[in-house]
């Protein structure tokens, strides 16, 4: 993913591959299926609006990423620009019924997939990376996961925002521990959605945290 900004245009380059696995990892897009965007044209102004105001902010974090910059920091970025786009312009993710069947899956296999995203949160994973260490298809991860009611991915935040948690205890305003270096830390790009994220799981803001 790259950008191309000036005074009066802002181009984002997203790659196919990026967006093919945005598709498959939190919309359940089959891996024999093949992604299809039917029009350029957002669905409506309120989505076009929202591409606009992301693809604005996603250029503005690249641009002040220090060249050392985690991947895990351009991989949340990347799925958020990419996630954008699924959602803003038409595709066949939003008319084809990708909801995995129930399958034959060992739960084993599902405690694998957790245990290696617990272990490894710290990292930019993808679905099908996952699938493999569970030792599984992609589709089956997802129908394991399902059952959970929760995707992969979505459990994947969920381990992050756990860490995040443990960060913020162990932090010292002192030291110069801030908020937003620590969501920053484990993908949480966005300071007001980290905050919600984080207010639903632990009934407090990130800053009470912080302060102990």
């Amino acid at each position: 993913m790259d950008t191309n900004d000036d005074s009066s245009h802002l181009v984002l380059r997203l790659t196919a591959d990026s967006l093919v696995s945005a598709a498959r990892g939190e919309l359940g897009l089959p891996p024999d299926e093949q992604l299809t965007f039917t029009s350029m044209r957002p669905v409506n102004t309120e989505l076009a609006e929202h591409w606009k105001a992301v693809a604005r902010f996603v250029s503005e974090q690249l641009h002040r990423l220090p060249d050392q910059a985690s991947r895990l920091v351009v991989e949340q970025l990347t799925q958020l620009a990419a996630h954008t786009a699924l959602s803003t312009f038409p595709n066949n993710t939003m008319t084809m019924g990708y909801l995995p069947g129930p399958g034959r899956y060992p739960s084993a296999a599902i405690r694998r997939a957790m245990q290696y995203m617990d272990e490894h949160a710290a990292e930019p994973l993808t679905l099908q990376q996952i699938a493999s260490v569970a030792g599984i298809t992609p589709r089956a991860l997802q129908a394991g996961f399902a059952r959970l009611g929760v995707t992969p991915m979505r459990y994947l935040r969920r381990v992050r925002l756990e860490y995040a948690h443990r960060d913020l205890m162990a932090a010292d305003p002192a030291r110069g521990d801030t908020v937003t270096e620590i969501a920053v830390r484990w993908g949480f790009l966005h300071p007001g959605r980290f905050t919600q994220e984080y207010v639903r799981a632990h009934h407090e803001r990130p800053s009470q945290t912080l302060r102990g």
